[in-house]
């Protein structure tokens, strides 16, 4: 996952901004409410009902010295790798058999951050683009069917049981 933050921050008030000032854009991303997504959710490695990534932070803008009535802009980006995620589910597997597609839908929220020293006033405005794609993986071993001459052989065996019980 991948997301791009664009900030512009105004100092709307009488003094500049201190050292340490700064503003950065967070994101977190969820399944969606769909039973497929609910069932790949159940196992998610940070809890069900938690966010996928966890936290994912912007680098920060810094608006260290920003003078009174200045603005600064910038763009920041975030991103995070993919979790690991094991299922043995019959029933969330059932979804994935075969060919075609399953839909699993992600939604997000997202924060913003800023760190103001000495200062209070602001204005400010952000826009966030994200990409969010995952894979699914699924490996299949299907069960062992006996091979006919084998079948035939343990049936020939059974009659030959049989026959030398009934001799008996």
């Amino acid at each position: 996952m991948t997301f791009t933050s664009a900030f512009t921050i105004t100092n709307t008030g009488a003094t500049a901004y201190g050292s340490g000032s700064f503003a950065e854009k967070s994101l977190q991303v969820f399944l969606g409410s769909s039973a497929v997504d609910q069932a790949v959710d159940a196992n998610n490695p940070n809890g069900a009902g938690s966010s996928w990534l966890g936290v994912v932070t912007s680098g920060s803008l810094s608006l260290n010295g920003l003078a009174a009535g200045a603005f600064k802009s910038g763009t920041r980006t975030g991103s995070a790798s993919p979790l690991d995620a094991v299922y043995t589910s019959s029933t969330l597997l059932a979804d994935f058999t075969g060919t075609g597609t399953t839909p699993v839908d992600f939604y997000s929220s997202s924060s913003f951050l800023l760190n103001l020293v000495n200062g209070s006033s602001y204005d400010s405005s952000s826009s966030t683009t994200a990409t969010v794609s995952g894979e699914i993986t699924y490996y299949y071993t299907p069960a062992p069917v006996p091979e006919p001459s084998a079948m035939a052989l343990s049936a020939l065996g059974g009659l030959g049981l049989l026959l030398l019980a009934r001799r008996k």
